[in-house]
């Protein structure tokens, strides 16, 4: 608040003034700012007067000017902290919204793939029992048949066979028996006639041999009773012969009968299994039905996944855009300030006084004073000595996906040499550029699911002495950058690049580059980075189904450590290394700090980084400073330059690009 008006018009009135000063009291009524006082108070200086009492009424207007310029601008603070609350909110029902769509889209696949599988359950069992029942029905009737008409004709021919074998016997036996008696008839017959006729002549003969004659009749005789017995037994036993077919005969019937109710029982088999066939038909055609009804579900949950894709993609649209639009209200430009731990060798009267007072606009401050000089800088986020490196990633780790998305991003760290940056950066299980390797091929692992492809292609260069150096390759060639300025694209002619399948591809090419670069001893620091290391990631994303397409570039920067001369008190080659370097980054701060000036000229030119880099600090790219500062009492100077450079960069913010 500036001092009342009085005193120094007093001041003013009494230098020089040939009339005597005349005291004003407080108490009266007459404003001491009136014109028509002043000029009644001390006449002929009423001009000097006028001109003090315009300024106080042009100060006063200027203050409530400021005043309410400052209720405008905490407005806008608070409705950017709504945007902000709003855009977390989106991303959550965003998530959600993916969640669910997944879980739809899971279910949907099971329940194709389950009526899948039932549908051909079905077909296979309908298809198999059908071919089973006709198989065993067929079977059956064929041996039933077989073995009936098998065993009634093998029974009928052998009926008849022995029939007529037995006809035969006898009618040849009656035929035998008849032919014998007629002849002997005849015999006889001849014998009476001629004995009648030589009845004289041979009647001594036939007295003589009448009795051989009669005995041999007589056995003739008894030779016919005797063939008559055989004939009678025969009969007999034709008879029984008769009789026990008869018997078989009836035994067949029977077997007949009961294989005729066997058949007619597989009948009614047959008819059961023709019903069950056309149960199962009317089974099938209720599949078909159903069949057609699933079709039509699944035409219909067809287009629910279309239409769900659909969603999917403008969804993803939609993240991409709040992603974006998240990343730009945070700041296109962020600065994160690391206090680094001090030495083991460093007590607590050697350390520089800091405070983290926490920030109104939602990152942090932290104030640092020696002997009777504080000083306050506010940044996007403070780490304290004792954060992590992980703790760090995780507000890193969102602009690993905006290069993912498209877009060019820029994370580097600034400090003086031993304040920490290649142990942020670097440090081979923990720094930013392995914890982002692991990330981007995590994530790309993860959006394959998405139907996602990504290619990464890994370059290493270092610019020493404003000069590009190759740390991929076995000799140094000349290198040229060139720029497509309609695509925001930035290439390196005859650089190598090497095509990353895996996370430890990328780990490895960058390990055996950092071995590489440009170091050497100086009096900040044992092993002072003498170079700007660049570990550039260029990401190229296409989706199959909606054709979509997406480039982006990650630049991952260890800058060389920034010291003023009168410190590092080098000579030779480290000299002209310094002056190289503090040039680079004085460039650095002057690109930066255009960018927030509409209009301006931005100097990428000025160096070889920045002009590498000029892709990737403008537009709607997105950059990330890390500025690393050393808690050492002796580096206090580097510290507050450091600072202020950072508050410099820091100054840059959306809108101003």
């Amino acid at each position: 608040m500036d001092k009342p008006l009085n005193n120094s018009t007093d001041n003013v009135l009494n230098q020089g003034s040939p009339h005597k000063k005349r005291k004003i009291d407080p108490l009266s009524e007459v404003d001491p700012y009136d014109d028509v006082y002043y000029k009644s108070y001390i006449p002929g200086r009423h001009n000097k007067l006028d001109s003090l009492v315009r300024l106080r009424r042009a100060s006063d207007e200027k203050e409530a000017q400021i005043s309410k310029l400052n209720g405008i601008i905490m407005t806008l603070k608070t409705q950017r902290s709504n945007i902000e609350c709003e855009n977390y909110n989106l991303e959550d029902e965003l998530i959600e919204v993916k969640q669910q769509l997944k879980t739809i889209q899971d279910q949907i696949e099971e329940l194709a793939y389950h009526e899948q599988q039932s549908l051909s359950e079905i077909d296979t069992k309908y298809d198999i029992t059908v071919k089973e029942m006709k198989l065993q029905n067929d079977e059956e009737i064929q041996k039933y048949t077989d073995d009936i008409t098998s065993k009634i004709e093998s029974i009928i021919t052998e009926v008849q066979k022995s029939n007529m074998k037995l006809r035969d016997e006898l009618v040849q036996e009656c035929d035998d028996l008849r032919s014998k008696i007629k002849s002997q008839v005849l015999e006889l017959e001849q014998g009476k006639s001629g004995i009648r006729e030589d009845s004289q002549k041979r009647l001594i003969t036939l007295e003589n041999n009448l009795d051989e004659k009669i005995q041999t009749t007589n056995k003739d005789i008894i030779d016919v009773i005797e063939k008559i017995t055989d004939q009678k037994k025969t009969n007999e036993i034709l008879t029984k012969k008769k009789e026990a077919v008869f018997s078989e005969t009836v035994v067949l019937e029977t077997s007949l009968s009961k294989l005729m109710d066997k058949f007619k029982g597989k009948e009614d088999e047959i008819t059961v299994l023709k019903n069950k066939i056309t149960d199962l038909e009317t089974q099938i055609k209720q599949s078909e039905e159903n069949i057609v009804t699933k079709s039509k579900q699944t035409e219909t949950r067809k287009q629910l996944i279309k239409n769900q894709f659909q969603i999917l993609q403008d969804s993803e649209i939609e993240r991409r855009h709040l992603h974006n639009k998240v990343q730009t209200l945070k700041g296109n430009v962020r600065v994160y300030c690391r206090i680094r731990p001090p030495p083991l060798n460093i007590t607590a009267g050697q350390l520089i006084s800091l405070e983290y007072p926490e920030n109104l606009e939602g990152g942090q401050s932290v104030k640092v004073a020696k002997d009777s000089s504080s000083y306050e800088f506010s940044f996007d986020k403070v780490f304290t000595p004792s954060s992590k490196n992980p703790e760090i990633f995780e507000e890193l780790a969102q602009l690993v996906q905006s290069s993912l998305d498209g877009y060019n991003v820029c994370v580097f760290a600034y400090g003086q040499t031993g304040s920490g940056k290649t142990w942020t950066m670097s440090h081979p299980e923990d720094g930013m550029i392995p914890l982002t390797i692991e990330k981007i091929f995590q994530d790309i692992e993860e959006l394959k699911k998405s139907n996602w492809e990504y290619t990464v292609e890994g370059q290493c260069i270092e610019i020493y002495n404003d000069n590009i150096v190759d740390l991929m390759a076995t000799s140094q060639q000349k290198y040229e950058i060139k720029h497509d300025d309609i695509n925001g694209r930035t290439r390196i002619s005859n650089l190598t690049s090497a095509k990353l399948e895996s996370s430890q591809d990328a780990l490895d090419m960058f390990a055996k580059s950092s071995i590489k670069r440009s170091t050497a001893s100086t009096n900040s620091n044992e092993r002072s980075s003498r170079s700007h290391s660049i570990f550039i990631l260029n990401i190229s994303g296409y989706n199959s189904k909606s054709g979509t397409k997406c480039e982006g570039c990650l630049n991952l920067i260890d800058l060389a450590g920034s010291e003023r001369l009168n410190n590092s008190q080098v000579k030779g080659d480290r000299l002209k290394e310094t002056q190289h370097i503090n040039k680079s980054l004085s460039s650095l701060g002057d690109v930066i700090y255009s960018l927030s000036q509409n209009g301006a000229h931005i100097p990428y030119r000025n160096s070889k980084l920045t002009y590498l880099l000029k892709h990737s600090l403008g537009g709607d790219s997105k950059t990330l400073m890390f500025v690393n500062i050393s808690p050492s009492l002796q580096n206090f100077g580097e510290s507050l330059n450091s600072f202020r450079f950072a508050t410099k960069v820091n100054n840059t913010k959306q809108g101003r690009r």
